[in-house]
């Protein structure tokens, strides 16, 4: 196998390895974000209850 051959495998393993670990962090953070989008989601029926429930109670006028 001639040197530049193997300068040539060594490129394409690097550059592999490279787009494997930009596609494994671009997955983690699109899993980060579906986490964080369900973590952060608001339950609006659950605070008018809340919040009509501070008014019943006198907290808020």
């Amino acid at each position: 196998m001639a040197k530049d051959d193997v300068q040539k495998i060594l490129q394409t393993k690097i550059a592999l390895s490279s787009l494997m670990g930009e596609a494994g962090a671009t997955q983690m953070a699109g899993a980060r974000d579906e986490l964080l989008k369900e973590k952060t989601e608001i339950d609006w029926e659950k605070c008018a209850r809340a919040r009509a429930h501070f008014f019943r109670d006198g907290w808020l006028n």
